[in-house]
């Protein structure tokens, strides 16, 4: 008469929870649509460009620079040094300085760590940090 109490095991429990969770947010999902939910997953993951800090960015590029001095003629032209801009909050706002196009869309500064004055090529967008580097880039 060994009569044994009927359970569920705290698996089965685990499970049962996971699939009402699951089926919360595919109700959810059909009934709001995806539209909605795309927006927000843009707003989390690409609102704005943060931006770096000049001083940090100028940084980066002396590293590159030393990086790259040991790479052949040709892999520097196609170094981070010549090629990989930076996104560069100058007027401190919290966000990377920009300007808009016709449309109204954001188009980020480019910032470069080729050798040079530092000046800015408004047709372009993109600036120079005028970090002095013993490679040429193109």
């Amino acid at each position: 008469m060994n009569k044994r109490g009927q359970g569920l095991p705290l698996n089965v429990l685990i499970i049962a929870i996971l699939v009402v969770i699951v089926l919360v947010v595919l109700v959810t999902i059909f009934l709001s649509g995806t539209a909605g939910l795309t927006k927000t997953i843009r707003d989390i993951f690409g609102g704005t460009i943060a931006g770096t800090d000049k001083s940090i960015a100028v940084e980066s590029c002396r590293n590159r620079c030393n990086q790259a001095e040991l790479l052949s003629k040709e892999q520097q032209a196609t170094s981070a040094f010549c090629k990989k801009p930076f996104n560069i909050d100058d007027n401190l706002d919290g966000e990377a300085d920009f300007v808009k196009d016709a449309d109204g869309k954001k188009i980020y500064n480019e910032w470069y760590c080729s050798p040079g004055t530092g000046t800015r090529d408004p047709a372009a967008n993109r600036e120079n940090l005028g970090v002095g580097c013993s490679i040429t880039c193109p």
